[in-house]
Protein backbone atom coordinates (compact mmCIF):
# COMPACT_ATOMS: atom_id res chain seq x y z
CA UNK A 1 0.00 0.00 0.00
CA UNK A 2 1.05 3.34 -1.15
CA UNK A 3 -0.12 6.36 1.13
CA UNK A 4 -1.93 5.88 4.50
CA UNK A 5 -4.59 4.09 6.15
CA UNK A 6 -7.09 5.52 7.81
CA UNK A 7 -9.65 4.09 10.11
CA UNK A 8 -12.88 5.55 11.93
CA UNK A 9 -13.06 6.32 15.49
CA UNK A 10 -13.09 2.53 17.74
CA UNK A 11 -12.04 0.81 14.62
CA UNK A 12 -9.35 -1.60 15.75
CA UNK A 13 -5.93 -3.27 13.88
CA UNK A 14 -5.99 -6.58 15.27
CA UNK A 15 -2.84 -8.66 15.07
CA UNK A 16 -2.43 -12.47 16.10
CA UNK A 17 -4.91 -15.69 16.10
CA UNK A 18 -7.22 -14.23 18.78
CA UNK A 19 -6.29 -10.56 18.21
CA UNK A 20 -4.40 -10.28 21.14
CA UNK A 21 -2.61 -6.99 19.99
CA UNK A 22 -4.73 -4.04 19.27
CA UNK A 23 -4.25 -0.89 18.39
CA UNK A 24 -6.99 1.87 17.74
CA UNK A 25 -8.09 5.57 19.00
CA UNK A 26 -11.50 5.89 20.57
CA UNK A 27 -12.74 9.48 19.82
CA UNK A 28 -10.77 10.72 22.85
CA UNK A 29 -7.47 8.42 23.66
CA UNK A 30 -5.16 6.64 21.71
CA UNK A 31 -4.49 2.86 22.31
CA UNK A 32 -2.05 -0.49 22.33
CA UNK A 33 -3.99 -3.13 24.22
CA UNK A 34 -2.11 -6.31 24.77
CA UNK A 35 -5.07 -8.14 25.10
CA UNK A 36 -3.15 -12.02 24.67
CA UNK A 37 -1.27 -13.69 27.81
CA UNK A 38 2.30 -12.81 27.20
CA UNK A 39 4.16 -9.47 27.20
CA UNK A 40 4.09 -6.31 25.04
CA UNK A 41 7.66 -6.07 24.03
CA UNK A 42 8.87 -2.82 22.70
CA UNK A 43 12.12 -3.19 21.01
CA UNK A 44 14.84 -1.19 19.61
CA UNK A 45 18.16 -1.43 17.57
CA UNK A 46 19.09 2.29 18.81
CA UNK A 47 20.70 3.31 21.82
CA UNK A 48 16.98 3.69 23.61
CA UNK A 49 13.11 4.22 24.55
CA UNK A 50 11.67 7.49 25.08
CA UNK A 51 8.01 8.74 25.19
CA UNK A 52 8.04 12.61 24.41
CA UNK A 53 5.58 15.46 24.36
CA UNK A 54 3.11 15.87 21.33
CA UNK A 55 6.35 18.38 19.63
CA UNK A 56 9.30 15.60 20.43
CA UNK A 57 11.64 17.68 22.19
CA UNK A 58 10.37 17.38 25.79
CA UNK A 59 11.27 13.76 27.10
CA UNK A 60 8.65 12.12 29.98
CA UNK A 61 10.25 8.79 29.84
CA UNK A 62 13.42 7.66 28.02
CA UNK A 63 15.38 4.34 28.88
CA UNK A 64 18.42 4.07 27.59
CA UNK A 65 20.17 0.68 26.48
CA UNK A 66 22.54 -0.54 28.69
CA UNK A 67 22.25 2.31 31.09
CA UNK A 68 19.80 4.48 32.75
CA UNK A 69 16.05 4.85 32.87
CA UNK A 70 14.91 8.85 32.98
CA UNK A 71 12.06 10.18 34.55
CA UNK A 72 11.07 13.54 33.52
CA UNK A 73 8.66 16.65 35.16
CA UNK A 74 7.69 18.87 32.74
CA UNK A 75 11.30 18.31 30.70
CA UNK A 76 13.33 18.50 34.10
CA UNK A 77 14.41 14.92 34.98
CA UNK A 78 12.88 13.95 38.17
CA UNK A 79 14.45 10.29 38.75
CA UNK A 80 17.32 8.29 37.20
CA UNK A 81 18.27 4.57 37.80
CA UNK A 82 22.04 4.35 37.77
CA UNK A 83 24.51 0.87 38.27
CA UNK A 84 24.14 1.99 41.84
CA UNK A 85 19.88 2.76 42.76
CA UNK A 86 18.52 5.89 42.00
CA UNK A 87 19.18 9.34 41.91
CA UNK A 88 16.50 12.06 42.78
CA UNK A 89 16.47 15.42 41.91
CA UNK A 90 14.54 17.31 44.35
CA UNK A 91 11.77 16.36 47.17
CA UNK A 92 11.34 12.48 47.87
CA UNK A 93 7.65 12.77 49.47
CA UNK A 94 6.78 8.77 50.37
CA UNK A 95 3.88 7.51 53.16
CA UNK A 96 7.52 4.97 53.84
CA UNK A 97 10.96 5.27 53.91
CA UNK A 98 12.93 2.00 55.24
CA UNK A 99 16.43 1.85 54.86
CA UNK A 100 19.03 -0.85 54.44
CA UNK A 101 22.23 0.90 55.87
CA UNK A 102 23.18 4.65 56.75
CA UNK A 103 21.51 7.96 55.68
CA UNK A 104 23.55 10.31 54.86
CA UNK A 105 22.93 13.92 54.16
CA UNK A 106 25.67 15.73 51.90
CA UNK A 107 23.92 18.36 50.98
CA UNK A 108 24.75 20.06 54.59
CA UNK A 109 27.79 21.66 56.28
CA UNK A 110 28.34 19.69 58.35
CA UNK A 111 27.22 16.60 56.66
CA UNK A 112 24.86 14.20 58.69
CA UNK A 113 25.27 10.30 58.86
CA UNK A 114 22.07 8.82 60.45
CA UNK A 115 23.39 5.17 61.48
CA UNK A 116 23.19 2.49 63.74
CA UNK A 117 25.82 2.22 66.33
CA UNK A 118 27.44 -0.66 67.40
CA UNK A 119 25.64 -0.98 70.67
CA UNK A 120 22.46 -3.08 70.16
CA UNK A 121 19.12 -0.91 70.02
CA UNK A 122 21.11 2.12 69.40
CA UNK A 123 20.35 4.54 66.36
CA UNK A 124 23.22 7.67 66.22
CA UNK A 125 23.36 10.71 64.50
CA UNK A 126 26.97 11.58 63.65
CA UNK A 127 27.84 15.31 62.01
CA UNK A 128 31.32 15.46 59.75
CA UNK A 129 32.65 18.97 59.71
CA UNK A 130 33.67 20.49 56.29
CA UNK A 131 37.38 18.65 56.68
CA UNK A 132 35.33 15.29 56.80
CA UNK A 133 36.34 15.10 60.67
CA UNK A 134 33.40 13.41 63.09
CA UNK A 135 33.15 16.44 64.86
CA UNK A 136 29.74 15.67 67.30
CA UNK A 137 27.28 12.70 67.48
CA UNK A 138 24.63 11.34 69.80
CA UNK A 139 23.10 8.69 69.83
CA UNK A 140 19.49 6.66 71.66
CA UNK A 141 18.72 3.93 73.20
CA UNK A 142 20.79 1.28 73.80
CA UNK A 143 20.20 -0.98 77.02
CA UNK A 144 18.70 1.39 79.01
CA UNK A 145 16.91 3.58 76.48
CA UNK A 146 19.12 6.22 77.59
CA UNK A 147 20.37 9.43 75.20
CA UNK A 148 23.75 10.54 75.20
CA UNK A 149 25.77 13.22 73.21
CA UNK A 150 29.20 12.66 72.17
CA UNK A 151 32.05 15.46 70.96
CA UNK A 152 34.12 12.50 69.01
CA UNK A 153 34.37 9.47 71.04
CA UNK A 154 34.03 11.25 74.74
CA UNK A 155 30.37 11.67 76.64
CA UNK A 156 29.37 15.32 76.98
CA UNK A 157 26.14 14.87 78.46
CA UNK A 158 23.85 11.23 79.38
CA UNK A 159 20.02 11.55 80.18
CA UNK A 160 18.74 8.11 81.40
CA UNK A 161 15.81 6.88 81.16
CA UNK A 162 15.86 6.99 84.78
CA UNK A 163 15.74 11.00 84.43
CA UNK A 164 19.00 11.48 85.56
CA UNK A 165 21.50 13.89 84.13
CA UNK A 166 25.49 13.80 83.25
CA UNK A 167 27.50 16.32 82.24
CA UNK A 168 31.40 14.90 81.59
CA UNK A 169 34.95 16.20 81.89
CA UNK A 170 36.99 16.50 78.88
CA UNK A 171 37.96 13.08 78.50
CA UNK A 172 34.38 11.84 78.66
CA UNK A 173 34.88 8.70 81.01
CA UNK A 174 33.72 10.32 84.38
CA UNK A 175 30.58 11.98 85.43
CA UNK A 176 32.17 15.58 86.92
CA UNK A 177 28.62 17.21 87.52
CA UNK A 178 25.48 14.56 88.04
CA UNK A 179 21.75 15.59 88.88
Amino acid sequence: IDGDLSFRDSDKIKLGAGSDLQIYHDGSNSWIKDEGTGVLAITTNGNGIGFYDPTGTEPMLFATKDNAVDLYFNGAKKLATTSTGVDITGTLTSDGLTVDGDVVVTDATPSVTIKRSNTANEIGFTFINSNDVESFKYFIGGNNNDLTFQSRESNVLKLDQGGDISFYEDTGTTAKFFW
